[in-house]
């Protein structure tokens, strides 16, 4: 699949618009064309790792086109895929879909509602005369936000979440399928507000309210849940909030696509900002005509960023690869849903997601900055690959609320890691060992988590036995939950990159690979020093010799670092940046 030679095509080798909407129109149009030269969107869903070659080169090439992709593959049409039982109309649905005669919309938050998706006021009210819904906005606040259907002539096909009525009562949270318009405008009862405004992604979000839309039977994406002819609702899941998790089955590729967008922009970004400040020269007193990255703050900085980039793609890699050894698992009823369900739908998928905006957002600000004024034009891409990390704060679930989640299920549910024999010594003495080693880091990152969890728990459990609400219990804690799985997601991180090293059979990648992970994880404990010395786990002179390590390591990574922008597998001409010739 050289998806490359798409290039030449006038969608995406015309001029780019200025105009926002028409910025949406060029993503739509270049969908089409990719979604033809794959055989149309069924064959990507057969295929994930097809689907995560087309994302990641989606979003190197344009992220709006990159979000527009995630949303039609890996949200709209897996979820209808996963939790759908096709009859007649919801079959000629997926066919639009598959054809991208209409383009997949989703439609879940709410303006009054905020990102965690547990409190849905949209409301699906089932009529069993007619055996359809009735999807309605009772409120204003359960307006749908965000949903990318506001651009005229472009056909949309939405999955709406919605709280089901059957006979008065509320059954859960479901997603339904809705034609919102076609190529002569919204559909009935489909009011939609465009949202104007400079946003990080360019594509036509909108305010969106139904006014009895009606909704066939099937599609209701309805998994296992039905209602008899009766008009018995049933669902053998037994409870709303296993419901809700089922229904946002969409979550675990949603999650990884984000986050093999955000993994892709983060190389691109590295390797734009490494090319360019190669040959990039200053006339800086000390030495005129210098190329700026033979400064030592440039070093710092972009090797920095290029060793964090193969980070995030480590991480990255091993999700997927979970995820299609086990793909669509329904995760164990073991985590109640307290700020969101993305945790309680998939908590490894969801930290994923967190940690690579989390890396892409450094990877790319630092970029950004030290690309001087070229960085913040849009021609050379970096500020795009930015605003995608700053729309996937929110976007695929929100990252405060995973990480507030995570911490406390991790807490309540799980035991602490286990810390290898050899590193049991540093709670109770400093830690006598060779930082730079990154099994090393990974001892020490296990002996922080292990630390953070038994001292969570401990507290929280204190409050409760002293009679305190569940919220006074948590709240002055939820800073420390966020901690504790910050540091899990690093451990992830560094576990991922320990693999995907020893996993490299060339020696040569293997070695610089090494080189990379070594300045990741030294300049990840060098912002740990100072926990780790209040905690006596680093003694003052260990940690005060990381910054000779750093130093150390970026030299190591400097004699590879052209091996390492060849490996992250970035032609030039799909990079497209345009920095202006001094």
């Amino acid at each position: 699949m050289n998806l490359d030679a798409l290039l030449d095509h006038p969608a995406f080798a015309a001029e780019p618009p200025r105009d926002l909407d028409e910025l949406a129109r060029r993503a739509y149009a270049q969908l089409a064309v990719v979604n033809e030269t794959v055989g149309g969107s069924t064959a990507l869903l057969d295929d994930p790792q097809a689907m995560s070659a087309v994302l990641d080169w989606a979003a190197v090439v344009d992220p709006s086109l990159f979000a527009a992709a995630a949303i039609h593959y890996a949200v709209v049409l897996t979820s209808i895929k996963e939790l759908g039982r096709p009859e007649e109309t919801l079959g000629a649905a997926i066919a639009s879909l598959d054809r991208l005669d209409a383009v997949g919309a989703i439609l879940i938050t709410e303006i009054g509602h905020g990102n965690n998706h547990i409190s849905l006021r949209t409301q699906a009210v089932y009529e069993p005369e007619t055996r359809t819904f009735r999807l309605r906005t009772p409120t204003p606040g359960a307006r749908k936000l965000m949903a990318s259907i506001a651009l005229p002539g472009v056909a949309k096909i939405g999955t709406v979440y919605a709280e089901l009525i059957v006979d008065g009562e509320p059954c859960g949270t479901f997603a339904f399928v809705v034609p919102l318009r076609d190529a002569a405008g919204l559909r009935p009862g489909v009011l939609v507000e465009p949202l104007r405004g400079t946003v990080p992604v360019a594509l036509d979000y909108s305010v969106t309210s139904f006014d009895d839309v009606r909704v066939p039977y099937d599609h209701w994406l309805r998994d296992t849940a039905s209602i008899t002819p009766a008009g018995l609702f049933e669902d053998p899941l037994g409870s709303k909030d296993r419901r809700l998790v089922r229904s946002l089955a969409l979550s675990a590729w949603a999650s990884l696509a984000g986050a093999v967008g955000l993994a892709s922009a983060s190389r691109a970004a590295a390797a734009i900002a490494l090319r360019y400040a190669a040959t990039r020269s200053t006339m800086g007193r000390l030495s005129p005509n210098r190329p700026v990255l033979d400064y030592r703050t440039q070093q710092h900085a972009l090797y920095g960023a290029l060793s964090s980039a193969y980070a995030v793609t480590a991480l990255v890699d091993k999700a997927i690869e979970a995820f299609l050894d086990k793909p669509w698992e329904v995760p164990p009823d073991e985590t109640a849903i307290t700020f969101s369900p993305w945790v309680a739908a998939h908590r490894t998928h969801a930290l994923a997601k967190a940690a690579a905006t989390e890396l892409c957002a450094e990877i790319t600000a630092e970029c950004r900055r030290r690309s001087g004024a070229q960085g913040v034009l849009s021609i050379n891409r970096i500020i795009a690959y930015e605003g995608l990390a700053q729309s996937y704060n929110s976007a695929g679930g929100d990252n405060l609320l995973i990480l507030m989640d995570a911490g406390r299920s991790m807490a309540e549910t799980l035991q602490p890691c286990e810390v290898p024999d050899s590193f049991t010594d540093s709670f109770t003495g400093p830690f006598m060992g060779d930082l730079a080693d990154p099994e090393v880091r990974l001892g020490l990152l296990r002996v922080q988590e292990a630390t953070l969890h038994t001292e969570l728990a401990a507290s929280v459990r204190q409050a409760s036995e002293a009679g305190l609400s569940p919220f006074d219990a948590w709240n002055p804690h939820l800073s420390k939950a966020v901690e504790l799985a910050r540091v899990h997601q690093r451990r992830m991180v560094a576990e991922a990159f320990r693999a995907l090293v020893a996993g490299r059979q060339d020696e040569a990648m293997a070695t610089a690979l090494a080189a990379a992970e070594r300045l990741h994880g030294l300049r990840d404990l060098a912002r740990d020093r100072a926990w780790l010395l209040e905690r006596g786990v680093l003694s003052q002179a260990a940690a005060l010799s990381v910054a000779d390590l750093v130093e150390k390591a970026v030299d190591d990574l400097a004699v590879h670092a052209e091996a390492l922008l060849d490996g992250l597998g970035l032609p030039e001409r799909r990079l497209g940046a345009w920095f202006l010739p001094a």
